[in-house]
Order: structure tokens, then C-alpha cells, then sequence
């Protein structure tokens, strides 16, 4: 994708989304004014702070969590890769006439 029509679609979808957010907060502080004449908007305001709060912590949260799991499934993946090739050496290194000889008795 152009660099340009990137940058554009990405303005113009965090704008549309930025503003919806503060608008809705708009609209909700004004329907708290009116009905209670102010004296709910410190508690609006506190909600509004400790959503804030704990969406950037969770945010962060994910990130390391997300991290965790790569680790993991690299670790894991070297593992069974690492398992894989040394059973190939292991089998090139036992000669053809050991493995042919088997009785049946």
C-alpha cells in the first residue's frame, strides 16, 4: 500500500475515533451538569481517570503477555527442530548392515 494513502487512512480513522470519544465524553458531561448542576462532574471525572488507567495498564499487560508466549512457542519450536535433527544424525550414524540384520525368530 502507497505510503501516502496509509498515513491518510490512519489520520483519518484515529481522528474519527478520537473525536467520537471526546464527544460522547462532551455529551456526558453536559447531560451531568444539567441534571445535577455540576456536582456530579468530579465523579465523571474520576470514572473517566481510572478507565484510562486501567486500559493503559492492560494495554502494557498485553504486551507482555504477548512477549511471554513468543518466547515460549520459539522456545518450543527449537526444541522439536532440535529433536528432529539429532534423531536424522542418529540414524545416518548406525551403519545400514545393523539395521537390514534384524532376526525373526
Amino acid at each position: 500500500m502507497n505510503p501516502l494513502v496509509q498515513w491518510t487512512l490512519a489520520l483519518v480513522a484515529g481522528g474519527g475515533s478520537a473525536g467520537l470519544t471526546r464527544g460522547l465524553m462532551n455529551i456526558l458531561r453536559l447531560t451531568s451538569t444539567g441534571v445535577s448542576g455540576g456536582l456530579t462532574n468530579p465523579v465523571v471525572s474520576t470514572i473517566e481517570l481510572v478507565i484510562a488507567i486501567g486500559l493503559s495498564v492492560l494495554a502494557i499487560a498485553f504486551l507482555v503477555l504477548a512477549a511471554i508466549l513468543l518466547i515460549g512457542i520459539l522456545i518450543t519450536a527449537i526444541q522439536i527442530i532440535w529433536k528432529f535433527f539429532s534423531k536424522k544424525r542418529f540414524l545416518r550414524a548406525i551403519p545400514l548392515t545393523l539395521l537390514s540384520t534384524t532376526s525373526t525368530k
